[in-house]
């Protein structure tokens, strides 16, 4: 098992825990301060690392608009690169962020990290047109 550090703005780290899954834990908020850098390092991630990156959210603080937009961008490159962005909430701070805008339905945030890994290894359901 290997681990990295992410230079996230806030107090983050990257593990890599299996073969095409990488697991970045974020803590504290994320707001239009740091949100530019959350964006940066994020898409890095999504583009260049494993197919899969569970974004572990459940011990954030904080998540504001450009914060949320961040997330909705991984979820855009994830899907346009063929990879996967599963994201858990498990905060009320995120949760409610998620439910006010009408988003959680289309993050399908997991309530915690062990709902996300299950479901790592199953196909993924995409919308055909």
């Amino acid at each position: 098992m290997r681990s990295d550090r992410v230079p996230l703005p806030t107090a983050s780290s990257s593990m890599r825990i299996a073969a095409g899954v990488t697991v970045i834990k974020v803590t504290g908020a994320v707001d239009l301060a740091n949100a530019k850098d959350f964006n940066t390092q994020l898409m890095w991630q999504v583009r260049a690392g494993e197919r899969t990156v569970v974004l572990d959210l459940s011990e954030m603080t904080f998540l504001g608009l450009a914060g949320l937009d961040a997330l909705i961008g991984a979820q855009a490159a994830a899907c346009f690169t063929g990879r996967r962005v599963l994201m858990v909430a498990g905060t009320l701070c995120v949760n409610r962020v998620l439910e006010v805008t009408g988003l959680s339905s289309a993050l399908n945030p997991y309530p915690t990290l062990a709902a996300a890994l299950a479901d790592v290894g199953k196909p993924k359901l995409e919308l055909v047109r």
